[in-house]
């Protein structure tokens, strides 16, 4: 019975070194002493922190394996609130809410006696 699936073979590095030397001789991080620096946006982590040795191979990862440029990576961004914030306190109280390109209606069910 043949498979259609067929397991693709690449090189895994499993030593921490092999990456770590690799990325710092093909510039994508340095290393000073604690930490690492990344050298695309600039920013600096402490290396010591276990987080911080997943996050570098990731890094190596994305770049070596498939082919993410450096400059479209960044760390520790700041996601915008995504909290839709009215100004007219009725909304809030309306049973309905149509929202249409931004506009917002309010549809108040009125007892029809």
């Amino acid at each position: 019975m043949s498979t259609i699936y067929e397991p693709q073979k690449e090189k895994v590095i499993s030593e921490p070194g092999e990456y770590l030397e690799l990325g710092q001789s093909r510039g994508y991080f340095a290393l000073d002493g604690k930490k690492i620096k990344y050298l695309a946006t600039g920013k600096k982590y402490n290396f010591s922190d276990p987080e911080e040795k997943v996050r570098a191979e990731y890094y190596f990862d994305l770049i070596e394996k498939y082919n993410y440029p450096a400059k479209r990576i960044d760390f520790e961004i700041e996601m915008p609130s995504r909290t839709p914030q009215f100004g007219n306190a009725r909304v809030l109280k309306a049973p309905f809410a149509i929202c249409v390109a931004g506009n917002i209606q309010n549809y108040f069910r009125k007892n029809s006696r």
